[in-house]
C-alpha cells in the first residue's frame, strides 16, 4: 500500500492545504501583470504554492509562465546564461524562432548558438558575457522585447533568489534588475527563495533597490486544526486510524513545520498496522531525528565556538543572552560580539528574530541541540 504522506515533492491535491489566501494574491498578481515577492522560511511551501497558482491558468487565458531556479547560480554572468536560455525556450515554439530572437534582440552580445539534433527545442548559447554585464538592457528586457508583440502576458518566477547576494557588487546588479524590470508591461516577476531574512532585507528594506518592487506575500505557520483534518484523513483513506490525541502529538513535536509534520506522519504510519498510538509517534519522532542526525551534526561543525555556545545558551532558554552574566557564563566575547552572532545565525537560517524575539527556524535542529548535542 502507498504511503499517503510525501516528502520531497511539490504538494498536489489534497496534499496543498490552507494556502487558499495566499494563492489568491498570487492568482490576482498574474492577471493584472504585477510583480509578487514570496517570504517564508525554507521547506514551508513555497515552490508548491507557486506551481498550484499557475495551475489555475489554461492556454486560453493568454498568460504564460517561465519558471527560473537559481540554486546554482552564483555570478552574474551565469544569471544572464540562465535567464536567456528560459525565456528564450518559453517564448519559442521551435528552432526557428529561438534563432530569430536571438539575431532580433541579442546581435549586439554575438551569441552564438548551437542546437541538438532532435524535434524539441535543446540548445546551449554562448555571448559575450563582458558586453552582457557591462550593458545588460536588451538582456533583462528580452522578454519584454518578445511578449510585447504577442498577444499574451509572460510572468517569470524565480526561486532562491537570495543567491544574488553572492554575487558580486549584488547591489549594483540589483540596481540593473530594478532599472530595466520596473519599466515592464507585458512581463510581471514572482520572486521567492528559502531565506526569509536575507529575502526580508532585499525587498523591504527602503535602502534596498527593489525595495517596494512588488507586492510582499510572507506565508504564515499552517495552523493545527487545518493539520489536524488531512492527517485523519489519510490514515482513514488507507484504512487505518489515529487517534487525536496522536494528532496532537505530531503537532507539538514538529511545531507544525509543514516537511517535519508530512515526514512524522509518513514515519509514524509505515509503523503503524492498524491503529496509530501515542507510542508509535513516539517511536517514529527518535527515528527521524535519527536520520536527521548526521545532517545536524555536519551542520553544527560548520560553526564557530561562539556560535555554538549562543546556541548553548538559547537552548538553556536564557532571557537575557546580551547580559554581562550570559557573556561569561557563555563565554560569548562581548556584547557586539553577540549581535555578530546573531546576524551569522540568521544568515544561515539558523534563526529567525520577530518582534524582538529569537527563534530557531528547524524544530527538531532544536530539540537535537537541546536533548542530544548539549545534553
Amino acid at each position: 500500500m502507498k504511503n499517503p504522506f510525501a516528502i520531497g515533492r511539490l504538494a498536489r491535491g489534497s496534499d496543498f492545504l490552507n494556502r487558499e489566501e495566499e494563492m489568491g494574491h498570487l492568482v490576482k498578481n498574474f492577471q493584472t501583470g504585477d510583480n509578487s515577492i514570496l517570504i517564508s522560511p525554507g521547506k514551508w511551501g513555497n515552490s508548491s504554492l507557486i506551481k498550484k497558482a499557475t495551475e489555475q491558468f489554461d492556454d486560453q487565458e493568454k498568460i504564460k509562465f517561465c519558471f527560473i531556479n537559481l540554486k546554482t547560480i552564483r555570478s552574474e554572468d551565469q544569471f544572464y546564461l540562465k535567464f536567456l536560455k528560459e525565456v528564450l525556450l518559453v517564448t519559442s515554439t521551435n528552432q526557428d524562432d529561438v534563432r530569430n530572437n536571438v539575431q532580433n534582440y541579442l546581435s549586439r552580445y554575438f551569441p552564438r548558438i548551437t542546437f541538438k539534433k532532435d524535434s524539441e527545442i535543446k540548445f546551449a548559447l554562448k555571448l559575450d558575457l563582458e558586453e552582457a554585464i557591462h550593458f545588460p538592457e536588451e538582456i533583462l528586457s528580452l522578454a519584454e522585447s518578445i511578449v510585447s508583440k504577442k498577444d499574451y502576458l509572460l510572468n517569470i518566477c524565480i526561486d532562491n533568489f537570495q543567491n544574488i547576494l553572492e554575487f558580486n557588487n549584488h547591489l549594483d546588479f540589483l540596481k540593473k534588475l530594478n532599472l530595466y524590470w520596473a519599466r515592464h508591461l507585458s512581463t510581471s516577476y514572482c520572486l521567492s527563495g528559502r531565506k526569509a531574512e536575507l529575502l526580508k532585507d532585499i525587498f523591504l528594506n527602503s535602502k534596498m533597490p527593489l525595495f517596494k518592487f512588488g507586492e510582499v506575500i510572507q506565508l504564515q505557520k499552517i495552523k493545527s486544526p487545518f493539520w489536524k483534518s488531512l492527517i485523519k484523513q489519510k490514515f482513514d483513506s488507507t484504512g487505518k486510524s489515529i487517534k487525536n490525541k496522536s494528532v496532537k502529538l505530531i503537532l507539538k513535536l514538529t511545531d507544525c513545520h509543514p516537511f517535519y509534520v508530512q515526514h512524522l506522519c509518513r514515519l509514524s504510519w509505515m509503523s503503524s498496522t492498524n491503529k496509530c498510538k501515542n507510542s508509535i509517534v513516539r517511536e517514529a519522532f527518535v527515528t527521524m531525528v535519527d536520520q536527521l542526525d548526521l545532517i545536524f551534526q555536519n551542520y553544527t561543525g560548520t560553526l564557530s565556538t561562539t556560535q555554538i555556545n549562543f546556541l548553548s545558551a538559547f537552548t538553556d532558554n536564557i532571557d537575557q543572552l546580551s547580559s554581562k552574566e550570559t557573556i561569561q557564563n557563555y563565554k560569548l566575547g562581548t556584547s557586539a560580539n553577540v549581535n555578530r552572532i546573531k546576524q551569522a545565525l540568521i544568515k544561515k537560517e539558523i534563526i529567525n528574530i520577530s518582534d524582538g524575539q529569537i527563534e530557531l527556524q528547524d524544530p527538531i535542529y532544536k530539540y537535537w541541540l537541546r536533548y542530544r548535542y548539549f545534553k
